[in-house]
């Protein structure tokens, strides 16, 4: 009861820390306590409650329940990505989970948002490759069955450093339509410490109302590294769904031969 306890206290920190959300309630939550379900090769074959669609190639090392490094409670998300691993969906490389799906994307309109990352210092090879990657997560956009366009508002890993890269159509509502992408650097990437990303992301159908408030937390001092009003949706999308893990667009042609490995835990999303 004490671990559980603590696990709810750690996750509703999120709420208390952003005036914009000082009211938000939380609508769902992991600190990945649970086994991981097996059958999760490919795409969303599995599920890992409470979130969906577990995506990996390889049933052994894509994801595991690991307890060598942990946030909160006793155990976290461990993700894996090699070089020479199998293309999931759309011929890319991942190693994610859904955590909102599009439904309920519509359904929630979540807008604050937690989740804490640990990369081993072992990670350095691949980290400071000068092709980008996905690490954390990715908001996309979608509109009935397409699902086309990159992802809206997403953290990645370039050259060494996190970057925040925000898109959007210019009010275009057409799905072909030019995306502009905004990029902003966040610095060195930290080694063998727990990074809290704190997230407030109201996309306002891609209007320039739109809002994005992003926090960083290391060894306990916590900056606010974004605070963006503009667009931040491509026009022609619903309410983008969230994916959370690790995307690289090609591993086997953007360099390094070191697998890709981060820790994820203490994820939460809840409504402003």
């Amino acid at each position: 009861a004490y671990v559980i306890q603590e696990i709810m206290k750690n996750l509703l920190i999120l709420f208390l820390l952003i005036s914009q959300i000082s009211n938000a309630q939380i609508q769902k939550e992991s600190s990945f306590e649970n086994p991981m379900p097996g059958g999760y090769t490919g795409s969303c074959s599995a599920s890992y409650n409470p979130w969906s669609c577990i995506e990996g190639s390889n049933a052994t090392y894509s994801h595991q329940i690991s307890t060598s490094f942990k946030r909160s409670g006793a155990s976290s998300w461990r993700t894996e990505l090699r070089p020479g691993d199998a293309a999931v969906a759309f011929g890319s490389y991942r190693t994610e989970m859904t955590a909102i799906t599009k439904g309920q994307a519509v359904a929630t309109a979540a807008n604050t948002y937690r989740i804490s990352v640990y990369i081993p210092a072992s990670a350095s090879a691949w980290v400071n490759l000068t092709q980008e990657r996905i690490v954390g997560f990715q908001f996309h956009p979608w509109v009935g069955s397409n699902t086309g366009g990159s992802p809206s508002l997403a953290m990645e890993i370039k050259a060494g450093k996190f970057r925040r890269v925000i898109r959007h159509t210019n009010g275009n509502t057409s799905t072909s339509a030019t995306q502009t992408m905004l990029t902003k650097d966040y610095g060195a990437v930290p080694y063998d410490k727990w990074i809290d990303f704190e997230v407030y992301y109201d996309p306002a159908g891609g209007a320039t109302t739109g809002r994005v408030i992003i926090n960083m937390v290391v060894d306990g001092v916590r900056t606010r590294m974004d605070d963006y009003t503009g667009r931040c949706l491509h026009s022609w999308s619903s309410w983008p769904f969230w994916k959370i893990g690790v995307y690289d667009w090609n591993i086997n042609s953007s360099g390094g031969s070191a697998a890709r490995i981060v820790y994820f835990d203490m994820v939460a999303h809840g409504k402003a």
